[in-house]
């Protein structure tokens, strides 16, 4: 993740905190999503069962056997789609919802 902050061009003292304090607040929010939706990502969720497949300390890490699954087949355990970050962050960014409210008739005969 990269902290974007550009220049700022505010004049006032407190508008530079303001912003710099929500350009934080958004990288601490990006920092925590992927490990709440680990489960519908392709990151490994399964950190209870990770030191059993170790043999040794300074080994590598292997991927458990329920992320080589989602890797595999694309999809999680409740069959729900595994996205990356980037593509789930795509994906949410098409989700609307659409509010009509027809115009009430008006009869010609009135």
């Amino acid at each position: 993740m990269d902290l974007q902050v550009r220049p700022i061009y505010h004049r006032l003292a407190d508008w530079v905190r303001a912003h710099i304090f929500l350009c934080m607040l958004a990288y601490y929010v990006e920092w925590h999503m992927p490990a709440a939706l680990a489960p519908i990502l392709f990151d490994d969720d399964d950190k209870a069962n990770a030191p059993v497949a170790r043999t040794s300390v300074v080994a590598p890490a292997q991927r458990s056997a329920k992320a080589r699954h989602k890797a595999a087949h694309k999809l999680t355990s409740e069959g729900l789609p595994v996205h990356s970050f980037q593509s789930l962050l795509a994906d949410l960014a098409t989700v609307v919802k659409n509010t009509v409210q027809p115009k009430p008739l008006i009869c010609a005969s009135q």
